[in-house]
């Protein structure tokens, strides 16, 4: 029981570590992180970790283990803290050769960069797939612009103060670039002024929330 809490915790801290870290970098997380293999492969990776950890202090092993890693909670319990910890661990001098940060905490960082640059590729041919599908929808809506903008400006409503000034100031950039020529659905430049548009609003918005523009659908 104790390493299957191990095992569960562990994932769970990893899961919830790669999210923060993603978040902190682009704002609001892709919906394909959930199920990203990727992801889930480094999670499984340190809760195996936290399974020999919590193997490793436990019986016979425990006298040596244990009280260099003060991980003595009686079971079920002791899976649970090494699960919580298993960063910690990872990150700890006992997983590092010496002064030097080519241990576990370098392994990790590189695994966690890798997976999270996964989701990203990942999101940008979704992505590009969305904005290609619908530019047909966003020429024709003579009020796309404006429609578009008020969409943003109620979904981030509710987002961090830092995510708001990120979005805003995104769309601002984008919109500073407004063609001066009179519109035309057949310019290029609007063209890839509109796909920079739609670009921003499925970021800041989400595919759930964007759907809402006339004749959008999600790819």
């Amino acid at each position: 029981m104790a390493m299957c809490l191990a095992f569960a915790v562990g994932a769970a801290v990893t899961y919830l570590d790669c999210y923060s870290t993603l978040a902190n970098r682009v704002g609001r997380v892709p919906g394909s992180f959930v199920a990203n293999p990727a992801i889930l492969a480094l999670c499984a990776a340190c809760g195996l970790i936290a399974t020999s950890v919590c193997w490793a202090t436990s019986g016979e092993q425990a006298n040596a283990v244990s009280k260099v890693l003060t991980l003595t909670a009686p079971d079920p319990w002791r899976g649970v803290a090494v699960g919580l910890s298993v960063l910690v661990l990872i990150r700890s001098k006992i997983a590092n050769l010496g002064e030097k940060n080519l241990g576990l905490d370098y392994a990790y960082d590189l695994a966690r960069d890798l997976a999270i640059q996964n989701v990203n590729n990942r999101w940008t041919v979704t992505r590009s797939t969305f904005q290609t599908r619908n530019m047909g929808a966003a020429l024709a809506d003579p009020q796309f612009e404006a429609n578009l903008t008020a969409l943003i400006m109620i979904t981030i409503t509710a987002q961090p103060p830092a995510s708001q000034a990120r979005v805003q100031s995104t769309l601002a950039s984008v919109t500073a670039k407004r063609p001066a020529q009179a519109f035309s659905a057949t310019d290029p430049v609007w063209q890839v002024y509109y796909r920079t548009l739609i670009g921003v609003g499925l970021d800041a918005c989400g595919p759930g929330v964007i759907r809402a523009m006339s004749g959008f659908v999600w790819p």
